[in-house]
């Protein structure tokens, strides 16, 4: 009778942590990925493209949340229509988000990125394929597009902002691998 007690709260203590979202230093420990974070006292840039900078890396580790939580739902079952609607709800607000000129084609291309995954996302739940093994994930077209995206997207930093410093330029680096199914 106790292991059945045990097992009931084991069972309970698992469904609660699945029904608040990860944070992003879950997200990271899960993957797992270094975290540069983006040293605004070091950077070289303006404090308007600090605000937009960290803007885009905001998205960016919101992205990863959902990407790390759409793995760990294996794209199936009921948790995969909420995380479509965090999707939807994440770009919407992206898109509200005002960033400038310089900043602004990396957000579009990291937006692209997250509604392929999305889409990824979607087809997979749409399949009834609950398998994400990464030989799968590797081959999947909207996968491989999102990956196309974010190397534009750093691309684009790096080449707007070549005189950040070593950990600003780790840091780009950083948001969007850790984004990328790849």
């Amino acid at each position: 009778m106790a292991r059945c007690w045990m097992l009931l709260l084991a069972l309970a203590a698992i469904c609660l942590a699945e029904a608040r979202a990860m944070t992003v230093d879950e997200a990271y420990a899960a993957i797992p990925h270094r975290r540069t974070v983006f040293d605004a006292k070091a950077t070289k840039a303006s404090q308007p493209q600090v605000e937009s900078l960290q803007r885009i890396f905001a998205l960016a580790e919101q992205g990863t949340v959902l990407r790390v939580e759409a793995m760990r739902s294996g794209a199936g079952g009921p948790a995969v229509k909420g995380l479509l609607a965090r999707y939807d709800a994440l770009l919407a607000a992206a898109q509200s988000q005002p960033v400038l000129p310089e900043v602004k084609p990396a957000q579009e291309l990291v937006m692209q990125a997250i509604r392929h995954h999305r889409r990824f996302l979607e087809a997979r739940a749409a399949q009834g394929s609950g398998s994400m093994a990464h030989a799968e994930i590797s081959r999947a077209p909207e996968v491989l597009e999102g990956h196309g995206k974010l190397l534009k997207a750093y691309d684009v930093l790096m080449r707007s902002f070549p005189q950040e410093p070593a950990v600003n330029k780790n840091s780009f680096y950083d948001y969007l691998c850790a984004l990328d199914y790849l």
